[in-house]
């Protein structure tokens, strides 16, 4: 049997486009985990509804923790030897979990699977891209931020999610990317050649989105820095978050966002002290002024922020 988790918080017109995707699947033998994270709308009474009709269906309520919690929450009480994930806002073809099954039926060595997906917009209809574009199925292509495929295109074998462990609720947007880390280097990724998925993308507050992922990823990189993979060195994973921190923290100073930027420039100088020299220079400056420009952007920064708390409350 093979298990679908479905995390769902007060999307309710999505949710059901994904339920009926799972109930046309020509492969039976499934159940399906709707795990509801504190949802304000109609949603809890959906699943209800969905849970009464089909007896494959359950319903799992839980106060609003996120994504990741709902995701471990369903995971825990899966009973199938294969688990799936579905987000509530896509939407799986008829012969997804057919083409899943079949392919890690015949391949073995692979712990787990993807296939690919048509990209939707915000209203169902299909943009032409199909995702993830020129991937690699490795540890340092997902390491590099390139585009990667998405949950709700994966099948984990229950024994290999055992041993990498649960979704990190720590972090808030690419989850999914550290624990694919955690797979992939334990066990061999398979890409199931065909189009199964519709991944609805979202257009809203992109550039935000992007400061979170990057922020995820030094969060990543940090816990990678005291657990490396094979292959991967501390040291690398320290100047990569460093790096990242820096150019945060610059960006967040030219937005404004002077507590952040105090953060990430604090961030940078924590795992090395010298980021300043290390980086590209933003212009020509003597090496002193550029190594202490990040301890001076922490104190600068702080200032600019009390600034405008302090006008905020005028």
């Amino acid at each position: 049997m093979i298990s679908i988790v479905i995390p769902t918080h007060s999307r309710s017109a999505h949710l059901r486009e994904a339920i009926e995707g799972v109930l046309a699947q020509t492969y039976p033998d499934w159940e399906l985990l709707l795990v509801d994270d504190g949802s304000t709308d109609e949603t809890a009474s959906v699943i209800a509804r969905y849970a009464a009709r089909d007896g494959r269906i359950r319903a799992l309520h839980q106060a609003h923790r996120g994504i990741s919690a709902a995701r471990n929450v369903g995971m825990r009480r899966a009973r199938g030897a294969l688990i799936a994930f579905l987000d509530d806002d896509d939407r799986w073809l008829p012969g997804y979990l057919d083409a899943q099954v079949t392919f890690l039926g015949e391949h073995p060595e692979c712990g787990w699977a993807f296939t690919f997906a048509y990209q939707i917009d915000g209203q169902g209809r299909r943009t032409g891209a199909i995702v993830p574009h020129r991937c690699r199925t490795s540890l340092a292509h997902l390491l590099s931020w390139r585009s990667m495929w998405l949950p709700s295109q994966t099948v984990v074998r229950r024994e290999c999610l055992q041993a990498a462990g649960e979704f990190d609720e720590r972090i808030p947007v690419t989850q999914d990317r550290d624990l694919w880390i955690r797979l992939i280097y334990r066990y061999p990724v398979g890409q199931v050649p065909s189009v199964q998925v519709e991944y609805r993308e979202h257009r809203g507050g992109i550039s935000k989105n992007r400061r979170l992922k990057i922020a995820d990823y030094i969060t990543i990189l940090k816990k990678l820095r005291h657990d490396p993979p094979p292959g991967v060195s501390s040291g690398w994973c320290a100047r990569e978050a460093g790096r990242l921190h820096y150019q945060l923290a610059w960006e967040s100073l030219d937005g404004a966002r002077y507590a952040d930027a105090a953060h990430h420039f604090l961030g940078a100088v924590t795992v090395r002290p010298d980021i300043g020299l290390r980086m590209p220079r933003r212009q020509p400056r003597p090496a002193a002024f550029r190594l202490l420009a990040p301890y001076l952007g922490v104190g600068y920064a702080l200032a600019r922020a009390a600034i405008k708390r302090g006008a905020s409350h005028g």
